[in-house]
This record gives structure tokens, C-alpha cells and sequence, in this order.
């Protein structure tokens, strides 16, 4: 079985003094791609933004924290992936469900 993606929950400082946090929310194997829901808090509150990043077959913790870092860093999602319908129920779960 691989190796579970990893998820990115301490706060990592960048530059600008904004951090992020990241959710690994999917895989998409014919593209090689893992989907990151990231949170960036800076002085404008905090704004999620979604991340794919490539994984060169077996993911590496190092690359995808430096790759979902830079989009992070950008402040601008480079997806047009919103979330997996799994990550979408765990988030806003139907009334009287939690």
C-alpha cells in the first residue's frame, strides 16, 4: 500500500508574515497529481486556495511541502479544483449531520 499524503497542519511562516496550513484532499492518478486545500492566514484574515502539485510517482513530504509552500506563497490557486466530493461533506455536512 503507498504511503499516505501528508498533511500540512502547523503553521508555516512566509516572508510576507502570512502562514499556511494545507489539507490534502485528493489524488488524481492519471495526472500524477495531488490536491491541497491550503489556509493562509495573514493580516487580511484567512483565505483558503487550492493547490496541484505534481508527484513524480511516489510522493516526497519535502517536494510537496516546498511545491503547496510556493503556491501558498503566491497567494493565487494554480487549480481550478475546488474539492472532492468527500472533502465537500466533511466540510459542510447536510443539517442535523456533524
Amino acid at each position: 500500500m503507498p504511503k499516505p499524503f501528508p498533511q500540512f497542519t502547523e503553521p508555516t511562516s512566509l516572508p510576507d508574515g502570512a502562514t499556511w496550513t494545507a489539507e490534502f484532499d485528493s489524488y488524481n492518478q492519471k495526472t500524477d497529481s495531488a490536491y491541497y486545500c491550503i489556509t493562509r492566514q495573514g493580516a487580511e484574515g484567512a483565505v483558503q486556495l487550492w493547490a496541484s502539485v505534481h508527484c513524480d510517482g511516489v510522493p516526497n513530504d519535502e517536494q510537496l511541502r516546498a511545491d503547496v509552500g510556493a503556491v501558498a506563497a503566491s497567494g493565487k490557486a494554480n487549480t481550478d479544483h475546488k474539492g472532492s466530493m468527500v472533502w465537500y461533506m466533511r466540510h459542510n455536512p447536510p443539517p442535523g449531520r456533524k
